[in-house]
């Protein structure tokens, strides 16, 4: 099929542009690692954050989407491709850039944490 075909069925359109990219930076007192700024980011209790969580599972999985759990507070020191930040994979490891995924059946999920001195910025 076509897509001049599936572009002329009135119920499939050409896809609109995305609109999904998001960054934000910040200058620290002192400089950090990615992994640092990953670990201050994900160990303070937030309690309603953890109640979102667990709304979001119950709905979630009635649909066979993977719960998320929220975040375990664990701290790391080192992270390598491969392993696992809560429900995140790591995707590339270096002194200035930690990337990290998730993907599951309806959405994927990137971020970035990006170090340059006293910079850090999350993409």
């Amino acid at each position: 099929m076509s897509w001049e075909r599936v572009a002329a069925d009135p119920l499939v359109r050409p896809p609109r542009p995305r609109d999904d990219y998001d960054t934000r930076s910040v200058v620290l007192p002192a400089a950090i690692s990615p992994i640092h700024a990953w670990d201050v980011v994900s160990a303070e209790p937030r309690p309603l954050l953890a109640l979102a969580f667990r709304v979001r599972d119950a709905i979630a999985a009635r649909f066979g989407v993977k719960a998320i759990g929220g975040f375990a507070g664990e701290r790391r020191l080192h992270v390598r491709e491969g392993d696992r930040l809560d429900v995140f994979l790591v995707e590339h490891s270096a002194p200035d850039m930690l990337l990290l995924t998730a993907r599951d059946r309806h959405l994927d999920v990137m971020i970035c944490l990006g170090t340059c001195g006293h910079r850090l910025t999350i993409t």
